[in-house]
């Protein structure tokens, strides 16, 4: 049976505390907007991290298996997702999509979370990204300099291209994500060519899933796939708003599942026995077969592409964030200043040099104190961060399913009904699994980065306060 045409949400008239800037519209289509989301998950960053940590401490060479069984269950949240997307077009994303279903008050809960999440994943990918670079820079070109110097020349990168606008970012992005998927390319096809009988099917054994070490593979695995939810950030800015999210949702969760999955077959088809290889050494695994099948000259080329992806990284998670201010400025959830667009192309001039501020203000401690970004806030935003978006995405199916029952959303049975029941019980079920491995995903005993997300309930008792205050002021969800 066809789905019920889309229709646009009922607005209640607005108020005088209510906003009425809104971004550039039709600045960017559905390729643009997963080239942005795509850089915000740093494939191959994942690929070298927590896909190999899963092959040396979870399944094995099942990891495989498990990325294709969490792109399945991404799928059916996809599904609902989208359907809310042909009804809800707003820069604040999940906050609009939950609010849409479960009211203005969880919504804003929802918002200041998600507010919090993105502006913390900005901050800890410029840092990593200064980090490596100058690791790299000392390591291959003899230049010694301190990683907040890097991290600060990534900022302003970040700044003069998002002041010239969307598609600016997404241009710059798409090299990024070329590189990587090229690197991709170029493994798998050089493990095939060289070690083709190194390929089994015993990868998708579900054998291996009966063992502890599941637990620790899905909360990690669910991590690569973080991002892919923040296509709706550009609803406002986007050519026909109401396909382009759907569009750029199932291309990124295609490319994702498809890259993810074809290199880490080729990692296990590349070494005889991969899990104690990666036990052994995660950290290298990837680079020592890069170097075993391509040669020596790939070592360096691997490592300052992993470093752009966590660059790009940075842009597109500064991007969401920016939007998300820019929205909540608007819903007065934030000081309205943060609503403020400027010029021809309608930039949050105000929402750009607050996050960037953000980020500085969060990395300012690790640079006074000499604190290693890379021991001391990547664990913490790992965790923190695989909490907040799994919990967000749990309750937009659950969203969907009320904006259903009530008659706000229109769509067949399976999208607005079945899948998302289904994805939201299997999401709930991974964020038991991450609370549980909780020390395991941030890699780390120490008290306060596991007591951390906290924040994120401050965030979101603020959040619901703050939309009690304001009554029907501040409108969660405008559509177009």
């Amino acid at each position: 049976m066809r789905p019920d045409p889309p229709t646009s949400e009922k607005l209640d008239p607005p108020s005088s505390a209510e906003k009425t800037a809104s971004l550039e519209r039709g600045a960017i289509g559905a390729t643009g907007v997963a080239i942005m989301v795509l850089a915000g998950a740093a494939p191959l960053t994942s690929l070298s991290s927590n896909i190999a940590l899963s092959l040396g401490f979870g399944v094995g060479q099942s990891t495989v298996l498990v990325i294709v069984l969490i792109a399945v269950v991404l799928t059916l949240f996809a599904t609902a997702y989208t359907a809310l997307s042909r009804t809800v077009v707003n820069a604040g994303a999940l906050y609009a999509y939950i609010a849409h279903g479960l009211g203005r008050t969880i919504g804003a809960s929802g918002a200041i979370i998600a507010t919090i999440l993105y502006n913390v994943a900005a901050a800890a990918f410029a840092a990593l990204g200064g980090h490596f670079l100058g690791i790299g820079l000392a390591t291959y070109a003899g230049i010694d300099l301190p990683w907040w110097i890097y991290t600060l020349l990534i900022l302003m990168l970040v700044a003069a291209l998002s002041l010239r606008g969307i598609a600016s970012l997404a241009r710059f992005t798409s090299i990024i994500c070329t590189a990587q998927f090229a690197l991709f390319a170029v493994l798998v096809v050089a493990v095939l060519v060289q070690n083709p009988g190194g390929f089994s099917f015993d990868v998708l054994s579900p054998a291996a899933l009966s063992n502890d070490g599941v637990y620790l593979s899905i909360a990690l695995l669910v991590l690569i796939f973080t991002g892919f939810e923040s296509a709706a950030a550009y609803g406002e800015e986007g050519k026909k708003p109401r396909q382009m999210v759907s569009r750029a949702t199932y291309l990124v969760l295609f490319a994702l599942t498809f890259a993810y999955a074809a290199g880490t077959w080729a990692v296990t088809a590349a070494v005889d026995d991969v899990g104690a290889a990666a036990r052994a050494n995660p950290d290298t695994l990837l680079g020592t077969v890069f170097v075993t099948y391509l040669g020596d000259w790939s070592g360096p080329v691997l490592y300052f592409v992993v470093t752009a992806s966590l660059v790009g990284a940075a842009i597109s998670m500064h991007a969401v964030a920016t939007r998300y201010l820019f929205s909540l400025g608007r819903s007065s959830l934030l000081p309205d200043s943060l609503s403020r667009a400027y010029g021809p192309r309608n930039l949050p001039r105000v929402s750009i040099c607050t996050q960037i501020a953000l980020t500085m203000l969060v990395l300012a401690p690790f640079a006074l104190t000499g604190t290693s970004v890379f021991a001391g806030l990547l664990p913490a935003v790992a965790g923190h961060n695989s909490l907040g978006i799994v919990l967000l995405m749990t309750a937009v199916c659950v969203s969907v399913i009320v904006a259903a029952a009530r008659g706000r959303l229109n769509g067949s049975l399976w999208a607005t009904r079945i899948a998302p029941a289904i994805a939201g019980l299997a999401l709930a079920g991974c964020e038991v699994l991450i609370i549980l491995n909780f020390s395991s995903v941030t890699g780390t005993e120490d008290p306060w980065i596991n007591f951390l997300p906290l924040l994120l309930v401050a965030g979101a008792a603020y959040g619901a306060w703050k939309q009690r205050t304001l009554g029907k002021a501040a409108d969660a969800a405008p559509s177009r």
